[in-house]
């Protein structure tokens, strides 16, 4: 029976001794799982960095053309403000001349001392502001004046001369 004891005491500390070793083992395979865990983590982590290093280049490229293409827009835009106030004074002006009534129709006779005074500037006579309508439809002083009034006019005129000459020499 002593042996019995004995042997079961061996038997038991054998036992024990084994589980331990399986513990040891398993503990190191489980060091070894983690330590290739971390690893693993360590390497997927150094991966997305270059992935992020990559995006963050991607997103700073597509800021510098966004960024340019910003600069342009505005650029267009002031032009186009710019444009639209010259187009809006433009408007202004016409607004004005639109407030002044336009001439009325000619319809033969004597032209007007304001239509005198139009035909004159368009064609460049100098002191043409100062002259009254006799000697803006004299013939002698702006030939190309009369030439060209009407013939209707011509006529007028001359008759209008000959009816002052008469009444300038009965005076």
């Amino acid at each position: 029976m002593s042996k019995n004891k004995t042997d079961q005491k061996q038997g038991t500390k054998a036992a024990a001794k084994l589980a331990e070793q399986q513990q040891r083992r398993a503990a190191e395979k489980a060091l070894a799982r983690a330590e290739q865990a971390v690893e693993v983590a360590r390497e997927a982590v150094r991966s997305s960095s270059k992935e992020l290093r990559k995006q963050a280049a991607a997103l700073a490229k597509r800021t510098e053309r966004l960024t340019a293409k910003h600069e342009k827009a505005v650029t267009a835009l002031t032009e186009q403000r710019t444009r639209a106030d010259e187009a809006s004074s433009r408007l202004r002006t016409q607004r004005r001349s639109l407030l002044t009534p336009p001439l009325p129709a000619r319809t033969g006779g004597v032209p007007t001392m304001i239509e005198l005074r139009q035909l004159t500037k368009q064609q460049r006579f100098p002191g043409y502001s100062r002259m009254n309508k006799a000697t803006l439809l004299d013939p002698s002083n702006f030939p190309s004046l009369t030439a060209t009034l009407s013939e209707d006019c011509r006529v007028m005129v001359e008759r209008g001369r000959d009816h002052v000459a008469t009444v300038g020499a009965g005076a």
